[in-house]
């Protein structure tokens, strides 16, 4: 990915090639969610009861895609184009945004990450999506050294994987008696 960020590798055919890819794993990825989310809990395992799920959740996403498609074309240009005049009020109607199609696809019984994908989609075709990219990639770092400091500072002393560490606890005490 270091070569397709340098300016022009996009059009260089090793370009194509690992955004070909990235956008095929997207798309098979959204498609087993769905799906997955079709066939629910898996407490009922009827034939019936899975063709409804899996029409159902085929049937929000259809819906879902096609809000997206026609709000990314119709209906957020103006608004963002509004909030641009402002570089925070541009973000926060995008977070705003992005929050809405994560509501909806939960709504309508899909994954969380479907209306994130969705919602990243749509705001990449907008004029702005270069001052957002801007805006965003900042904190995602921050964020992302912020958590790499705390791993290595749970690992120096002793803590391990902070998620495990009360079941560690509690099974050394246990192991102790």
């Amino acid at each position: 990915t270091r070569r397709t960020r340098q300016p022009f590798a996009r059009h260089a055919l090793h370009g194509r090639i690992a955004l070909g890819i990235l956008l095929v794993q997207d798309v098979v990825v959204i498609v087993l969610l769905t799906l997955l989310a079709g066939l629910g809990d898996g407490a009922r395992l009827d034939l019936a009861s899975i063709a409804r799920g899996l029409a159902l959740a085929l049937g929000g996403m259809a819906a879902l895609v096609a809000f997206v498609l026609l709000a990314a074309r119709y209906l957020l240009p103006r608004p963002l184009a509004w909030a641009a005049r402002s570089p925070e009020m541009l973000l926060i109607w995008s977070l705003c945004w992005c929050f809405g199609l994560v509501l909806a696809a939960e709504r309508l019984g899909l994954s969380l990450e479907i209306g994130a994908f969705l919602a990243g989609i749509s705001l990449a075709q907008l004029p702005y999506s270069h001052d957002l990219r801007r805006r965003v990639h900042p904190a995602l770092l921050a964020g992302l050294q912020h958590e790499a400091r705390q791993r290595a500072f749970r690992r120096r002393e002793g803590f391990g994987n902070a998620r495990h560490a009360g079941s560690r606890r509690l099974s050394a005490a246990l192991r102790s008696r």
